[in-house]
């Protein structure tokens, strides 16, 4: 074989086997010593690589199994919660159909009842109906035999009788109405005594426009205190009364408003002007009267209007 093809094999069997290269030039001998260090190098290296596969292989495989495994619980586990899952909701399916069942079964037991006692009502009540129809019966019979032994006693006929028994009738309703006239008076004599002690015990007043307005302005002017419109017909009332009767008992008026609930009118009873606007009025009346007004009517006029109905 050639010395230079022999080489390149070389070359390229040590570049295969990853070792350095040396190119063999010499006698047969040197390079049959050269080449054999080179195999023993190569297979080594071969077995190397063989076992390092095999290790990576194993390896692999391991891990494989490994993942199968876990593969393979994580798929029992999916199985066993959807199976879990699914008795659930079926048995929450069957206690839902058992409880229907139930109300389904009580309303029909509660729907039998009511038609049986409506049955046995019924029946009842058309016993009753029999029973008060013939006692009709009898009461009829009995009434006519009277009726007949009544003619046959006193002579008279039917029309006769009739007569009689209307005319007793029209007497005793009219004792009985004699009697309610007679309570009917006592009760309107009570009432009517009732009537002289109350109006004994209350009067009754009242003041005009105009006197309510006067009433305002004189108590301010000549006492300081500002009434309100409701007030003011009280204290005329009250005027009047001692004016008219002369009795000089003390007297307590109960003033339950303030005079800014009528500012407007108010105002024009002390001013005579009657062209002010509610919420302008408070402070018109503030400024001619001295009296504040109260805390949570101030600055109302500047609040936010929640409401227009």
């Amino acid at each position: 074989m050639d010395p230079v093809f022999i080489t390149v094999i070389c070359i390229i069997a040590g570049l295969a086997f990853g070792t350095g290269a040396g190119i063999v030039v010499g006698n047969k001998t040197g390079f049959k010593k050269g080449y054999q260090n080179r195999l023993e190098i190569g297979e080594k290296a071969i077995g190397s690589a063989e076992k390092e596969a095999e290790r990576i292989v194993a390896e692999a495989k391991k891990k494989g199994d490994a993942k199968y495994k876990e593969m393979v619980i994580e798929a029992k586990e999916d199985i066993l919660k959807a199976k879990t899952e699914a008795e659930r909701e079926n048995k929450e399916r069957r206690q839902e159909i058992l409880r229907l069942e139930n109300k389904a079964l009580a309303k029909e037991e509660t729907l039998e009842k009511k038609i049986e006692n409506f049955e046995r009502k019924d029946e009842l009540l058309n016993k009753k109906i029999r029973e008060n129809e013939k006692l009709q019966e009898e009461i009829e019979q009995i009434k006519s035999k009277q009726l007949e032994k009544l003619e046959e006693i006193s002579g008279y006929t039917s029309e006769t009788a009739k007569a009689e028994l209307v005319a007793k009738i029209e007497t005793e309703a009219k004792r009985e109405a004699a009697v309610k006239m007679t309570q009917i008076e006592a009760e309107l004599k009570d009432t009517a005594d009732e009537k002289a002690k109350i109006d004994k015990s209350f009067v009754g007043y009242f003041a005009s426009e105009d006197e309510t307005a006067e009433c305002i302005k004189t108590d301010f002017e000549k006492n300081g205190y500002l009434h309100d419109t409701h007030t003011a017909v009280a204290f005329h009332a009250a005027r009047e009364y001692v004016k008219n009767t002369g009795d000089t008992s003390p007297i307590i008026i109960d003033s339950t408003a303030s005079p800014y609930k009528f500012a407007a009118d108010v105002y024009a009873s002390l001013t005579g002007r009657s062209d002010a606007e509610p919420l302008e009025a408070l402070e018109l009346l503030q400024r001619e009267s001295g009296v504040e007004i109260p805390y949570p009517l101030r600055g109302i006029a500047d609040r936010k209007i929640n409401f227009t109905k």
